[in-house]
């Protein structure tokens, strides 16, 4: 069992990894000459991001490194969408399309692109897990999906205008124990799935990592000899 990524992930991994990367500089200088204040922040932390997962993929970062990939797509994903409240605002009323322009630049092709290169590292990092041990790692990759597929279908009511809209239009009376049973079974899906997902990205893990080294042995207590 082996904790290093295959080249067929590792590489694809690191050339997302660059090219985020190097996006994130370009946004870095984006933001400040536009004085926009907290788009500069989440570009600092894309940029960090960035290079945490091209040294993952180098290799240099050896303990977890599916469980790393993971961390940093979902970063990834998650800065481009919250780092542009004009998008997601878009987005709730169906126009994902509407312009956001920064120093004289549209930034939303680049945020929709980093958000693609964010769901194609948490991709890689479930191909990492997958490639270890299939017969484990798929049954629990697969309970984890089926757990968290009802809190997705939910945010999806929520974020889209039409279910929206009926959601709202129901009596008060009705949707709010509706909406408090709803959260305690979607927070219980969350767990299941989150421990799922641990589950199935600890699985092949070498104790000690990749460098070969078997764990410590505790030490064993001293008997002292009997007296004749």
């Amino acid at each position: 069992m082996q904790t290093r990524l295959p080249s067929t992930i590792a590489l694809p991994a690191l050339l997302t990894c660059a090219v985020v990367f190097l996006s994130a500089l370009g946004g870095v200088a984006l933001a400040a000459s536009g004085s926009r204040w907290y788009f500069l922040a989440f570009e600092v932390v894309v940029l960090v991001v960035g290079l945490t997962g091209a040294l993952t993929a180098l290799h240099r970062l050896p303990s977890g490194p599916a469980l790393s990939l993971l961390c940093t797509g979902g970063i990834v994903a998650a800065a481009a969408a919250l780092s542009n409240p004009q998008m997601i605002a878009a987005a709730m009323r169906g126009q994902l399309t509407a312009p956001d322009v920064l120093a004289g630049i549209n930034i939303v092709p680049l945020l929709l692109a980093r958000l693609a290169a964010g769901v194609a590292l948490i991709g890689l990092s479930g191909l990492a897990v997958l490639t270890r041990q299939p017969a484990r790692s798929t049954g629990l990759l697969t309970r984890g999906i089926v757990a968290g597929a009802p809190i997705l279908a939910a945010l999806a009511v929520i974020a889209l205008p039409g279910p929206r809209g009926v959601l709202l239009g129901i009596s008060p009376i009705l949707l709010i124990p509706v909406a408090i049973i709803s959260a305690f079974c979607l927070g219980i899906l969350a767990c299941i799935s989150g421990h799922c997902f641990i589950r199935a990205f600890e699985v092949g893990v070498v104790p000690g990592g990749d460098s070969g080294r078997a764990p410590a042995s505790a030490p064993q207590p001293q008997v002292a000899p009997a007296k004749g």
